[in-house]
């Protein structure tokens, strides 16, 4: 029985994290269509902070801190002081749509 507890609570974990993700490639995904995130040379740029995001996304700075970080070891995006560049919008899309994880 502990064992079932203990998978139904993984399960639970990493629904969380999962949903927490999509959430904030939503939260992209909506700079990007409101013009928010400008054009670069590197990408589109989001000029916020990681706790700016938060703001916009809701949750905690840790979990926000942890997705960016995945994405960036993904290639979805990089950071720069008080910025996040959109490397690969399309990508966001997806996450955001559920049709993948950063992962993937």
């Amino acid at each position: 029985m502990y064992e079932r507890l203990s998978e139904a609570d993984q399960q639970a974990a990493d629904s969380s994290e999962l949903a927490a993700e999509q959430r904030l490639a939503k939260t992209f995904v909506r700079l990007i269509e409101s013009g928010f995130a400008k054009p670069s040379a590197r990408g589109l740029v989001v000029k916020l902070s990681q706790d700016g995001i938060r703001a916009f996304n809701g949750g905690s700075l840790a979990s926000v801190k942890k997705i960016i970080r995945t994405f960036k070891e993904h290639g979805i995006v990089a950071t720069s002081r008080q910025a996040t560049i959109i490397l690969d919008p399309g990508a966001l899309r997806e996450i955001a749509k559920g049709d993948r994880t950063a992962l993937d």
